[in-house]
């Protein structure tokens, strides 16, 4: 029932104009898909409504649990630019959607034709739409006029581990059907997807592929070209090791490689806390030499993370034996353990000092 009150906050307009409502009275819906805004283009969307005003309306529906007041359906980024532009009242179109499910889509549809909605928030709106609405991946694709492959997609992303969603938020790489492929390799090879996300400089869709083949079909070793059954190797726990004093380490950055001395790359120290050297995990040995470091690049990586605020070493080299989880060696006790790949944060990528 419309709240004939809400009348004296209006302001009806002229012949063809749309009516304005107070922004007082308006709240943005908790539940829309976009959480992020470009402040940047809220600015710049700021001045030309200080110009021309709201050229088109917003379309807002009564607040259920707060007679008088109104949600927004669409329009969330104009409502913002107009408080920023210091407005008292926006034109807008009244509506009656109370169904959740049929809101979202709105909702989605709206943001994806008026301007790119990050694939983040798209991957949780489509996630609420079958979780919480029930609505199956085909009603979904349906519904938004995209490929079955595209709601696949972003419910992947939605559920992906922590490390490739700082993948996405840091920019590295934005499409949800890419980071769909290296999701996938993390089920099957986590440890390794997760160094290989650390130290990679480019992630895209070539990349990830060719990381693919090498974990698919690794270079078998000369070692391994005989044809001899390699020995079982036994884990025996290091004993208690006492602390030892924050580490110093040097990395060179890269730089021209001239003789002049004020072309050489200036060394880069940085302080590693709580390191013990004899947690290192040393690499599988190979019979062929290995190639001279380029500057600036890691020959032995070493990947310092915290399991549950407790410093470790990731065991790079030893294959867990369940999916989604790592090996790691305690800092403070030399003990190795298996845990969970998504309860790992990562703290420091470091060149390796154990002889």
């Amino acid at each position: 029932m419309l709240d004939l009150a809400a009348l004296d906050r209006v302001n009806s307009g002229g012949e063809g104009t749309p009516p304005e409502m107070s922004l007082a009275f308006i709240a943005e819906d908790p539940n829309q898909p976009r959480k992020n805004f470009n402040q940047a283009e809220l600015n710049e969307l700021a001045e030309s409504i200080k110009r021309f005003g709201v050229i088109s309306p917003i379309k807002i529906r009564p607040n259920p649990e707060k007679p008088g007041h109104y949600i927004i359906v669409y329009g969330a980024r104009r409502y913002r630019a107009s408080i920023i532009a210091a407005k008292d009242s926006i034109p807008y179109i009244l509506g009656d959607t109370e169904n959740a499910k049929v809101k979202l889509y709105i909702q989605i549809a709206e943001n994806l034709q008026r301007t790119d909605l990050s694939t983040l928030d798209l991957a949780g709106a489509i996630y609420s739409l079958h979780v919480d609405e029930g609505e199956s991946k085909a009603s979904i694709a349906k519904g938004l006029a995209k490929d079955a492959s595209y709601v696949t997609h972003h419910l992947a992303l939605y559920d992906a581990p922590q490390f490739i969603k700082d993948i996405y938020l840091a920019g590295q790489c934005t499409s949800a059907k890419t980071l769909y492929g290296l999701i996938k390799l993390s089920e099957k090879f986590p440890a390794e997807v997760l160094a290989w996300c650390v130290s990679a400089e480019t992630i895209d869709r070539g990349t990830i592929a060719a990381f693919a083949e090498t974990l698919r079909n690794p270079v078998p070793s000369s070692e391994n070209s005989n044809n001899k059954p390699e020995p079982e190797q036994t884990v025996t726990p290091t004993p208690p090791l006492a602390p030892v004093p924050p580490q110093t380490v040097t990395v060179t950055t890269h730089g021209n490689d001239d003789d002049n001395d004020e072309h050489k790359p200036k060394p880069h120290v940085q302080r590693v806390p709580f390191h013990n050297l004899e947690n290192e995990e040393k690499p599988p040995t190979t019979s062929t030499s290995p190639k001279p470091n380029a500057s600036g690049q890691i020959k032995t990586p070493c990947l310092l993370v915290e399991h549950n605020n407790r410093p470790a070493v990731l065991l790079l080299h030893q294959k867990p034996t369940k999916e989604a989880t790592v090996f790691i060696r305690y800092e403070e006790n030399g003990l190795d353990a298996e845990v969970s790949a998504h309860s790992v944060k990562i703290m420091y990528l470091i060149e390796a000092r154990k002889k």
